[in-house]
């Protein structure tokens, strides 16, 4: 367990620099989707019948791929490992050398999702990604 929580502490910046490479990616597609959609609501003023029913169209094809990247970025924020995730992890690994066998296992039990047992080795399935 200890292992495991340094190298996630080490891995933490490249991860969070990455995280925030692609909020921004998310935040841009969705800020375009955005945009063609007032181009097309400032050209519906201007438009006649048959323009207003292929603009309506547009916007709301335009809305639909808007509302995925949407929905896309919020599962994407709530897989995100939080900073007070990472503070929790940086704390375990401070007091790991002072915590009884009893508290080791009840933090083992918070961070370990599973281990599986092989005839040559065991496998431990981590409840946060690395």
């Amino acid at each position: 367990i200890l292992k495991h929580v340094e190298r996630r502490k080490d891995l933490r910046a490249e991860e969070k620099r990455q995280d925030d490479l692609r909020d921004k990616q998310y935040k841009i597609e969705i800020a375009k989707y955005q945009e063609q959609i007032d181009n097309l609501v400032a050209a519906l003023a201007s438009g006649n019948a048959v323009t207003v029913g292929y603009v309506n169209a547009k916007i709301a094809e335009l809305e639909e791929s808007k509302n995925k990247v949407v929905n896309e970025r919020q599962q994407y924020m709530l897989t995100r490992t939080s900073d007070a995730e990472m503070r929790q992890f940086a704390d375990i690994l401070e007091l790991w050398g002072a915590m009884s066998l009893e508290q080791k296992h009840e933090t083992a039990l918070l961070l370990i999702a599973k281990v599986e047992a092989f005839h040559d080795k065991l496998q431990i399935i981590w409840k946060y990604k690395l």
